[in-house]
């Protein structure tokens, strides 16, 4: 619920329901632990008593180190971008005390989830920057519609995060909830790919044809960038191309792997703010890949082999590199020539004739479509 006081103090005011559906002669009751449209807490207050927010003022701004942040948080018109308590835990052990334990860093973390000013998400633009109380970085805000609703997501330092609560209003600013920590990447670039719901196509083929990939992919101090096919990539393959989704999927292993080696850098780290137009790359079977700025569109980019140009939907940093997912499988002909005895063709109609479709393959087919519902674009 949206709160007004004179103009003055904006934002929602969520509470919990602790007690729901009592009957009663002429209604329900739900039992709530919130005044609603009443905002009387500061953004400090909110922080040390909400449940779902409370390691990161326990457990990080409690901290010596963090008095200047803390000061900052209990003054007038200053918006958070705050870490939920499950945003903590989901990090293993290891990634949690490394977190903790370099105070440097964590202060600069923490600098990157503040900002100065009351920042409403409902009047930012998609792809807005918003500046941070870290003077060398920023955040970028990606907004999802479906339907009538809307989804935020907000990328710091190459980490991206859904915005689970937004808008709580306080006294002296506006609070974010985010289900991830902006900055601090805890997982590789494989334990991305086995965790992601919309990368189990590329996961499936990388462990039929690759266990140079899936071990380069697994290594902390590896340096990588992964451009990584998504569901929908493979499924718009096996709709148009189906001899050449046939041929890569169940035909010979080292085909597979030559097509997916295309999509791996090994020794190179390319991040968002190193996208430049008509960049080469080179893959570690030698072929080329060029980066290239949507021409209508500013914050669109596209990587092509020549033959096959994808969209980046979305990049992400992780422990070992960066991954980016993008809508097309990059391949040319001559990649999977030899693998069906001749060129590739295109396959007439929408799908291909059911005779051709073995019992695994429908079984795939059939995996992609349901895991498509849970899939969203950046």
């Amino acid at each position: 619920m949206t709160s007004s006081v004179d103009g003055l103090l904006t934002g929602d005011v969520y509470a919990r329901v602790v007690k729901a559906n009592i009957a009663c002669e002429n209604g329900v009751v739900h039992i709530i632990d919130n005044v609603l449209a009443y905002i009387y807490k500061s953004i400090d207050v909110t922080l040390m008593t909400s449940k779902n927010m409370s390691l990161v003022w326990h457990d990080v701004l409690s901290k010596a180190v963090m008095a200047p942040l803390r000061e900052r948080l209990m003054q007038d018109d200053v918006t958070v971008f705050v870490p939920s308590n499950s945003a903590f835990e989901k990090l293993p052990i290891q990634k949690q005390t490394e977190l903790l334990a370099d105070e440097e860093n964590l202060y600069k973390l923490m600098e990157l989830h503040i900002l100065d000013g009351r920042v409403d998400l409902m009047g930012q633009d998609n792809q807005s920057t918003l500046d941070t109380m870290n003077p060398d970085k920023k955040l970028r805000l990606n907004i999802i519609i479906n339907d009538t609703a809307q989804t935020y997501y907000v990328n710091g330092d190459g980490v991206w995060a859904e915005v689970v609560q937004s808008n709580v209003g306080a006294t002296n600013g506006v609070v974010h909830l985010i289900d991830t920590i902006l900055g601090f990447p805890y997982q590789t670039v494989w334990e991305h790919i086995t965790e992601n719901p919309e990368l189990t196509g590329i996961r499936r083929n990388v462990e039929k044809a690759s266990n140079t990939m899936k071990e380069y992919m697994s290594i902390e101090n590896e340096k990588l960038t992964f451009f990584a096919p998504n569901n929908d990539a493979f499924l718009d393959m096996y709709r148009q191309r189906y001899d050449d989704y046939e041929a890569l999927t169940q035909g010979e292993p080292d085909v597979l792997e030559n097509v997916l080696e295309t999509h791996l850098l090994r020794g190179q780290v390319v991040t968002l703010d190193d996208l430049v137009d008509n960049m080469q790359l080179s893959t570690i079977n030698g072929k080329t890949l060029v980066l290239k700025h949507d021409e209508f569109d500013s914050d669109r980019w596209h990587i092509s082999d020549g033959t096959v140009e994808a969209e980046i939907i979305r990049g992400q940093k992780m422990t070992n590199g960066f991954i980016y997912i993008i809508d097309r499988v990059l391949y040319t002909s001559g990649d999977i020539k030899h693998a069906k005895g001749g060129d590739s063709a295109e396959v007439s109609g929408s799908l291909a004739p059911c005779w051709r479709i073995s019992g695994l393959l429908l079984q795939i087919i059939t995996t992609v479509h349901v895991l498509r519902v849970a899939i969203f674009n950046c």
